[in-house]
């Protein structure tokens, strides 16, 4: 069920067949309570829109935590970046300042569809997600990192663990070895 309230999408597509058929029912049969089921299916239609705005899974959290950690690399803080790090992932942390100390970010984000599988029969419940990480780094970096280029993509496998409700990074690499 929570494919329903992760895309509006499906919403939309059974709110306009069922639209449709009661329109043809209506214009077959000229029955007038046909319009309050028409209404009703549209007030139900944007009750669900509305409900699936407000309910945030735990894969759109997982996409959310990803985002937010990108966009955190831009402002080039570390201590801005930690907040999405789990705090026992020392080695992460490490990396994040080490890799920080050294580069400027003028992009980072997560680029395309992000694959999601959650491990949910774990205390606490754990993540991966794989997807492809565009970043660029600013000319005149105070660093560079040997084989690092000034635009790459490439494939990330993140790790992730719920804690108190929300989605931290515990691990991610680069399936190239560059991030």
């Amino acid at each position: 069920m929570s494919w329903l309230m992760e895309n509006p999408v499906a919403i939309i597509g059974a709110v306009v067949c069922v639209e449709f058929a009661l329109a043809a029912a209506l214009f077959r049969s000229g029955k007038v309570w046909v319009l309050g089921v028409m209404a009703l299916t549209a007030v139900f239609g944007f009750g669900l829109l509305f409900a699936e705005r407000l309910i945030v899974t735990d894969r759109e959290a997982i996409r959310n935590t990803l985002d937010a950690g990108a966009h955190a690399l831009l402002t080039n803080d570390v201590n801005k970046v930690y907040p999405y790090i789990a705090p026992d992932a020392t080695a992460l942390r490490d990396k994040a300042r080490s890799v920080m100390s050294q580069l400027s970010f003028r992009e980072a984000r997560v680029a395309g569809d992000v694959e999601i599988e959650i491990h949910g029969d774990q205390t606490p419940p754990t993540a991966t997600a794989k997807f492809f990480a565009r970043a660029a780094i600013r000319e005149g970096s105070r660093g560079s990192l040997a084989g690092m280029p000034a635009e790459a993509v490439e494939r990330v496998v993140a790790e992730l663990r719920k804690d108190d409700g929300r989605w931290l990074i515990t691990d991610a690499h680069g399936k190239d070895g560059r991030f």
